[in-house]
């Protein structure tokens, strides 16, 4: 169990896990347009903030996780993702806690946040269970573009 680097030749794991528009924006936000291709995944991946990661279970794709350079201390947990077999198992918990552990030990991270929609419980209550704490929601008509008015964006800071 563990991250591995996410690759260009990793590209076609995410375009068979995120199937449709509505799991698109939970995911990605207005980040990427359904369908995903590899064009845009190239355009995202190459930007030297974004680390991206593959997580594996006895050598399996699980899930998919993102750090986002905000700056050279603090860094965003993004496109937090477990695929379907591997739910329910707490891969979400390690996974996230793992990278946490990278952003410290290996970039210098004193701060981590992350952004996650109201309406997502799950994620929430696992967001809360490893100590992120709500320090700042956005207003409805801050949404951004294509982001459904019903989704309120919640920022989350992680308290360790």
């Amino acid at each position: 169990m563990g991250l591995k680097a996410f690759t260009e030749n990793d590209y076609w794991q995410l375009t068979e896990w995120i199937d449709s528009d509505e799991l698109n924006v939970l995911w990605s936000g207005s980040t990427f347009q359904y369908p995903l291709t590899f064009r845009q995944l190239d355009l995202h991946y190459s930007k030297k903030e974004v680390i991206p990661f593959l997580f594996t279970v006895d050598g399996q794709h699980a899930g998919f996780i993102e750090l986002f350079k905000v700056s050279d201390t603090s860094y965003r947990l993004c496109r937090v993702f477990i695929a379907e077999d591997y739910r329910g198992q707490q891969h979400s918990k390690q996974m996230i806690t793992t990278a946490i552990h990278y952003a410290q030990s290996k970039l210098s991270a004193t701060d981590i946040t992350l952004n996650v929609f109201a309406h997502n419980t799950p994620a929430l209550r696992c967001y809360r269970k490893l100590g992120f704490v709500e320090y700042q929601a956005e207003s409805p008509n801050k949404t951004k573009p294509r982001t459904p008015n019903r989704w309120q964006p919640i920022t989350m800071r992680w308290q360790n």
